[in-house]
């Protein structure tokens, strides 16, 4: 037996994993993008609520508006949008703006440059399940393997609709639920690559069973979610890769640095210089759209203070230092 094989034989007689692991709840639930849950299973639904709570002051008076809003407002404000209690703190004010502008100028929530700002700006919100710690818990996990062809995975993700069966990344963030189940995937993985049969053959069986686990796992976050969770992924390796690489030249040692603008788009250059089209990842485009559409809005519409924000989300997240005037 692989030591995944093993594993799951306990873990299917402990009803506490099985529980933790299905759940959809960001308490006792495990994700590799901890910022999703019931309420919200996409970025498209959190801009949805960014705009929803814009123009907003105060609560409304029928209970059924009060509760809509109460629910929408705590999430916004939890991510440092503008919402009731906040509606004039500069910070927040600024951070809605840049969706509001980018939806505007997009045409619509789910637009990939759209999804792409906010995970910027999401990047900033500290808290212990964060966008930075489970990114880095992740890939500080996983076989350098995956992190070496982590653009063949992701594309292969991207290409089609259904699960994708003998897909390593897909796996491993799906198992990322259960410590012990990811970590002994990812034993399997350095004891028998490149036998991906071997390794992968028990995980699709399990999928395929009626009312498994992992099965109700990707039915009840959609198997959609944990696709992104895989652009999400990609997105922070590479900008984490690109900041290394920035580093050897100096970036944060004390200089001065790039300004918020040409910092935003040098990684979109690097970023496309590693996986072509990869604006594409994170939401849906036109026919019109490229990479030149997204360093237009930032140069254009974004103000100094939108593109200095910005920058500042990437700057906590990563330990650097703010650029000089």
């Amino acid at each position: 037996m692989t030591d995944f094989e093993t594993e799951l034989q306990v873990f299917n007689k402990d009803v506490q994993r099985q529980t933790n692991f299905i759940s959809t709840s960001r308490e006792t639930g495990k994700r590799t993008f901890p910022f999703f849950n019931t309420n919200v299973k996409t970025l498209q639904t959190l801009c949805s609520y960014i705009l929803n709570m814009y123009d907003i002051d105060s609560y409304p008076q029928d209970k059924a508006g009060k509760d809509d809003i109460h629910q929408k407002n705590s999430i916004v404000e939890e991510f440092n949008f503008r919402s009731i209690s906040n509606h004039n703190d500069e910070t927040a004010i600024c951070r809605s703006n840049i969706i509001k502008k980018s939806v505007d100028y997009f045409g619509q929530p789910d637009h990939s440059f759209v999804q792409f700002l906010l995970y910027i700006l999401l990047l900033s919100i500290d808290c212990d399940k964060n966008i930075k710690n489970c990114a880095l818990d992740f890939l500080n996990s996983v076989p350098k393997l995956i992190k070496r062809n982590i653009y063949f995975f992701v594309d292969e993700i991207l290409d089609n609709k259904y699960m994708v069966e003998d897909n390593l990344l897909q796996d491993l963030i799906i198992l990322y639920g259960d410590e012990k189940l990811f970590k002994s995937y990812i034993k399997d993985i350095e004891n028998y690559y490149p036998d991906k049969e071997k390794i992968t053959t028990s995980f699709i069986q399990e999928y395929n069973k009626p009312n498994n686990c992992i099965a109700n796992r990707v039915r009840n976050i959609q198997l959609s979610a944990f696709k992104k969770e895989a652009y999400f992924i990609c997105t922070f390796f590479t900008l984490n890769e690109f900041i290394n690489y920035k580093k050897l030249f100096g970036f944060s040692s004390g200089n001065k640095i790039h300004e918020a603008e040409s910092f935003c788009i040098e990684f979109l250059e690097y970023f496309e210089g590693k996986y072509t089209n990869s604006y594409k990842l994170l939401g849906i485009t036109s026919q019109e759209t490229n990479l030149n559409t997204l360093k237009c809005f930032i140069q254009t519409e974004l103000n100094k203070e939108e593109k200095v924000q910005l920058f500042s989300c990437i700057q906590k997240c990563f330990q650097l230092e703010m650029p000089s005037d």
